[in-house]
């Protein structure tokens, strides 16, 4: 079980199937109902935590899905730099952050209403494509969620 933080829990998410390979994608079906503010992707070359470098280069595309409708599609490059350097979040080995919720925001009810409640989804994955420089990696998710459920909006 996760850890809980001011009502919201971190726990890992089910392991990928399949299993990363390069050139391969990998998906996890995210449960439904709770309300998700992050995602976090930790990846691994070999056993080892990825360089950011290694990130950008091994995760070709990030994709979120509703149903059959993509929501949110990145490049591991984009993902860095993107979704955390420009928003202050600095690369820890291994480590790429997804924020659902927007967390700079200045406002707790802006935060709340940007967080991806499920409660009206049907389905929720995570789909992660790796390049063909990807070497023997492996990657963990893991979602900081509410068990507070709404819809979707």
């Amino acid at each position: 079980m996760g850890q809980t933080i001011l009502g919201l829990s971190h726990r890992k998410l089910v392991a990928f199937q399949p299993v990363p390979a390069a050139n391969g994608l990998s998906i996890i079906n995210i449960p439904t109902g709770p309300t998700y503010y992050a995602i976090d992707l930790n990846y691994k070359r070999t056993g080892v935590d990825a360089t950011e470098s290694e990130f950008k280069a091994d995760v070709k595309w990030v994709r979120l899905k509703i149903g059959n409708k993509t929501c949110f599609e990145v490049s591991g490059k984009r993902l860095v730099d993107i979704f955390n350097k420009y928003y202050g979040i600095a690369f820890a080995n291994g480590i790429a952050y997804i924020p659902l919720a927007r967390p700079w925001l200045k406002t707790v009810e802006a935060v709340e209403n940007s967080a991806w409640g499920t409660a009206n989804v049907d389905t929720f994955t995570l789909e992660v494509e790796f390049a063909a420089s990807a070497v023997s990696p492996t990657m963990e998710a893991h979602a900081l969620a509410s068990v507070y459920s709404r819809d979707l909006g």
